[in-house]
């Protein structure tokens, strides 16, 4: 139920600010009001702090679980090892879910509401946009969920949970509702611009993302309209393929339209994972008890195949090293762990290309088109890491990795080219929770750490178990899967 804590958004603390106002004859004076408190945020400045806590979200605990069920890292102390060996309780996933809804989806839905009533469209199309970002994660980790009343406050004490399925038909419907916002004979109506450039700019708070470009925010609600559509292509459905290699088509072009976040140096404003490692440091990124060889699944594969990235993700001489910064991490502004002011991407261009190859594979099957998605991907992920720590791979160990193996899906058959490709943008998403939906989807094998299987969900938070009882679904973290995955 969590009527008292998330469900009350900014929407229904205004609604009981203004009916504060209306009754203060009877019930105030104007002793209680407090000029140094606003009844309400800034555009921008609600914009703004949306991103950076998606950010933190993403970079948190979305970022720890999904990533020990791919075995990218390791838990090996602490909570971090019963979570490793799927230990759960109901309570684990309580900090998750209140910061996916309260700091995204509902200042989101305050966005949206307050540009639509001021007529501001690139606001309320960024809002939009932000919101179908957050759903879409919320329903990818837990399935059914409460949308269609969350965000009431008090109207709706007990939000019903919508179905999976469903929400996805919302999340579309968001993201070109956000793409008609971004429309700048639109904007040249409105009242204030989150974009500089604009005459109308309110220079309150500001878009961390993308500056106020308009143009950016379409192509990233095109890539994540990609998402949407390949999540839903498990069974080969050419539909769904075809959809998603459209917006793959309107989505980024380089790296430099990545959607992501980065972090200052700044102690209060350090990238997530920084300041878990300074502060718990029990997840181990290289060392691991599965090979002999010593290292996590994730970078043995590495090690095996020669890819030159694996130097460039993870400090392999010094494990966890806060001095190191030149090499933990993706490299120096890169990190994970070596820079306070490292980013957290959401979707980046790389994953956009491994997409193309995966819709290319399930609809038409292994061919040039497929390949040359599949080789982009690849060069572009080396790109980015190269570009953030220059000099620390040469280009003739590129071109030794991308001569083997790897660097080709041509002589595979279709399922083995799939999960080639699977494997390679796995690589692509270190820590970024959208691997664990692309092995639900792809199936790669992963040996489970402790019993017969590898979670498929995450548990519903106890709060909702005890204060929204009535609507809460049954599940464990194996059942039921979210709908694409069955």
């Amino acid at each position: 139920m969590r009527n008292f804590k998330s469900y009350i958004t900014a929407a229904a603390i205004g609604a009981m600010v203004l009916t504060s106002v209306s009754c203060q004859k009877s019930f105030y004076t104007k002793a209680n009001n407090n000029p140094n408190s606003p009844k309400s945020v800034p555009n921008g400045t609600l914009l703004s702090g949306i991103e950076v806590s998606l950010g933190y979200i993403e970079g948190g605990d979305f970022s720890r679980f999904a990533c020990m069920f791919t075995q990218q890292i390791v838990g090996y102390s602490r909570q971090s090892a019963a979570y490793f060996q799927y230990i759960f309780t109901n309570q684990d996933p309580e900090t998750a879910w209140d910061n996916i809804y309260d700091d995204v989806m509902a200042n989101s839905y305050q966005l949206m509401m307050q540009a639509q009533q001021g007529g501001n469209h690139e606001y309320y199309g960024m809002g939009e946009i932000m919101m179908a970002y957050g759903l879409m994660r919320t329903v990818d980790m837990w399935g059914n969920i409460p949308y269609s009343q969350a965000f009431r406050g008090v109207a709706s004490p007990t939000p019903v949970y919508d179905v999976d399925k469903a929400l996805y038909d919302t999340v579309r419907a968001l993201c070109y509702r956000g793409i008609n916002n971004m429309n700048p004979a639109l904007d040249a109506t409105d009242l204030y611009s989150p974009d500089p450039s604009n005459a109308k700019y309110d220079n309150l708070g500001s878009d961390v993302m993308y500056h106020g470009a308009g143009a950016q925010w379409v192509k990233f609600a095109h890539a994540i309209l990609a998402r949407l559509y390949i999540h839903q292509t498990k069974h080969s459905n050419v539909a769904m393929c075809d959809s998603a290699l459209a917006h793959v088509a309107l989505s980024f072009t380089s790296n430099a339209d990545n959607a992501l976040v980065t972090f200052g140096t700044a102690s209060n404003n350090n990238a997530p994972w920084f300041q878990f490692d300074q502060q718990r440091g029990d997840i181990s990124f290289y060392d691991n008890w599965f090979t002999n060889s010593g290292l996590t699944v994730f970078a043995d594969s590495m090690s095996r195949t020669g890819d030159p990235r694996l130097i460039l993700q993870m400090d392999s001489s010094a494990e966890i090293n806060y001095a190191d910064v030149a090499l933990d991490g993706f490299g120096t502004g890169y990190g994970y762990s070596g820079q306070g002011n490292s980013p957290v991407d959401f979707i980046d261009y790389a994953e956009l290309q491994f997409i193309g190859a995966e819709a290319t594979l399930r609809s038409v099957g292994v061919g040039a088109v497929a390949n040359n998605f599949y080789v982009n991907g690849i060069n572009a992920d080396i790109s980015k890491l190269t570009t953030a720590e220059p000099g620390v791979i040469t280009p003739a160990q590129i071109a030794t990795f991308l001569a083997g193996p790897q660097g080709s899906i041509l002589t595979l058959t279709a399922p083995q080219a799939i999960i080639q490709n699977a494997w390679q943008e796995n690589l692509a998403l270190y820590l970024n929770p959208e691997s664990f939906t692309l092995w639900r989807r792809c199936n790669w094998n992963i040996i489970p750490v402790t019993g017969s299987a590898v979670p498929r969900r995450f548990l519903y938070p106890q709060s909702e178990i005890n204060l929204n009882t009535a609507n809460v679904p049954a599940a464990t973290q194996y059942s039921p899967v979210v709908f694409w995955d069955n």
